[in-house]
């Protein structure tokens, strides 16, 4: 069974959001549903047909002034055709921060302009996707947050023997966990790297039978601990031509480690 949804979409003021497409996506889920997608009139009046039951984040998307704007709307549909729904559509949000070194007398040093944090809507939902890239004294600012929860992920090969220690709302550390994007946006984070790098080698025992079939052999090193799994810290090491690996900037901690012949490195 699927149902109809109509209504009018609005602005953070009130006032009717016009001239706007509205695409929606079953959360969980990377395809539009339905038939797709509707825009709204001059009242903001939207219809969206065909929807399943379940829960929905809808993409607004104006063109205006150059750069498109994109927003993040939640819907519910239940096992009825509903009227009257009233979109209440936010801007999105900003948050600022910085990238730090913890324990070195370095920092002034330090070219942070290689890192990033981002912020991944829990759901799965690319859409709304906070990116802050920092500058070259590690200070950033996370554009087109959507409101909602999101996990925050960092990223700064840029500097040399470093890994993510913790990143910091207050003194809260929220390094793999879900948090309100408002939350973000009210206080500053702070990204802390830490240099006391552990590093780990050694050799992959293959069949000699099994040797010439092997194409790109791949030691995969997965942390024990949740909170750092949903943090994406999973790390990989390329095997050479002995089948031996290393790595010299792994997160000190306890993992698991896997050998495969091929890794879909997307899935990682």
């Amino acid at each position: 069974k699927v149902f109809k949804v109509t209504g009018k979409a609005l602005d953070a003021d009130g006032s009717p959001a016009k001239n706007a497409m509205l695409m929606p996506m079953q959360r969980g889920s990377f395809a539009f549903a339905g038939s797709g997608m509707s825009s709204t009139d001059e009242k903001g009046a939207f219809a969206l047909n065909n929807l399943r039951p379940g829960d929905y984040n809808v993409m607004v998307t104006r063109v205006g002034g150059g750069t498109p704007q994109v927003n993040t709307v939640q819907l519910q549909v239940g096992e009825a055709d509903a009227e009257n729904v009233t979109l209440q559509v936010q801007p999105p949000m900003e948050a600022t921060g910085a990238f730090t070194i913890e324990g070195s007398d370095k920092k002034k040093d330090v070219d942070f302009s290689g890192c990033m944090l981002t912020a991944m809507p829990t759901d799965s939902n690319f859409f709304g996707m906070g990116v802050g890239q920092a500058k070259s004294d590690g200070t950033f600012t996370m554009q087109r947050l959507a409101a909602g929860k999101v996990t925050l992920n960092a990223h700064c090969r840029a500097v040399e023997n470093s890994y993510i220690k913790s990143i910091l709302i207050g003194a809260e550390d929220i390094l793999g966990k879900e948090v309100d994007a408002a939350t973000l946006a009210s206080g500053g984070i702070k990204v802390i790297l830490r240099t006391d790098v552990a590093s780990i080698s050694g050799a992959l025992d293959v069949p000699e039978e099994r040797k010439a079939a092997l194409r790109n052999p791949v030691v995969v090193l997965i942390p024990t601990d949740a909170q750092l799994r949903k943090a994406g810290l999973v790390d990989q090491a390329q095997l050479d031509q002995s089948n031996d690996f290393q790595r010299k900037d792994i997160r000190p901690g306890e993992y698991l480690a896997f050998a495969f012949e091929e890794v879909d490195t997307s899935s990682l």
